[in-house]
């Protein structure tokens, strides 16, 4: 896990089971084996994750971005709390 995926303070673990859960979408195939991916988490959450193939090793996948999905109407909802 790159340091930037942590960005949004979501564990190594909820990353690893939303790319191993059977629910993946892939959003954008980014060739070379990296894509963008959204998937649920083991607690439920819609996590974005973007990663690549690491040069020295084809089975590794380096994940570079992590973060939750909200729709719109979650986001408007959360900004009314302040």
């Amino acid at each position: 896990m790159a340091r930037s995926a942590r960005k949004h303070r979501i564990g190594n673990a909820h990353m690893i089971a939303a790319l191993t859960s059977t629910a993946v979408e892939v959003l954008e195939d980014r060739g070379s084996g990296g894509a963008l991916v959204k998937a649920p988490d083991d607690r439920g959450v819609i996590l974005e994750i973007a990663y690549r193939v690491a040069a020295e090793d084809e089975y590794l996948r380096i994940i570079y971005h992590c973060q939750p999905v909200y729709d719109e109407k979650d986001r408007k909802e959360g900004e009314n709390d302040e």
